[in-house]
């Protein structure tokens, strides 16, 4: 969560996804964007530049997250507190 946006990943039938070593995991998300407009105008399209990104963000608040369950919040407004994180960052 921003201030002005939010972001939301939803991953579906990801046969690789494995929530006990997705700390570690960074392999590229296919990213779409659903934008509302100012003039109430939906948009909808990839943005391939940013799948690496994403991948290695995920991976980091997993890692953070520890072994709770999802759904996590990183929130950039008042600040994301983490209670158990796994081990260092090994990516």
């Amino acid at each position: 969560m921003y201030p002005r946006h939010a972001y939301i990943v939803v991953d579906i039938n990801n046969q690789e996804y494995d929530y006990d070593i997705a700390h570690t995991q960074t392999f590229a998300i296919r990213l779409y964007i659903l934008h509302l407009s100012r003039k109430s105008k939906w948009t909808f399209f990839r943005r391939a530049i940013d799948d690496q990104r994403v991948a290695r963000t995920i991976a980091e608040l997993h890692r953070r997250n520890g072994q709770n369950p999802l759904p996590f919040l990183a929130d950039h407004i008042k600040g994301s507190v983490y209670l158990s994180p796994r081990t260092p960052r090994t990516i």
